[in-house]
């Protein structure tokens, strides 16, 4: 979990790391993702439960913004790619 709040609130997040961690997760990075989102969204509410303006606390905006910056960096599908370099061919 640390590691997507890490992606997620640091505006200045490397194509690199955002790709690294795509790799490890491959197209599981969406559920991955959706399942850091709700965790992240029920703590938020936890202590105002009884809060009838929810909407405002959601604060959904950040989540929506690392959405955008994967589209925008080409990354939704990065595990499927090859590297361009293979050190084990050195071998």
């Amino acid at each position: 979990m640390d590691k997507w709040e890490e992606l997620i609130t640091n505006p200045n997040t490397s194509r690199k790391d955002i790709g690294l961690l795509f790799r490890k997760t491959s197209e599981l990075w969406k559920i991955s993702f959706f399942l850091y989102t709700a965790f992240d969204l029920v703590q938020t509410l936890k202590p105002s439960i009884e809060n009838v303006n929810l909407i405002n606390e959601l604060n959904l905006e950040k989540y929506l913004t690392f959405l955008e910056k994967i589209k925008t960096l080409n990354l939704d599908n990065c595990w499927d790619v090859k590297p361009l370099f293979n050190v084990r061919s050195i071998y």
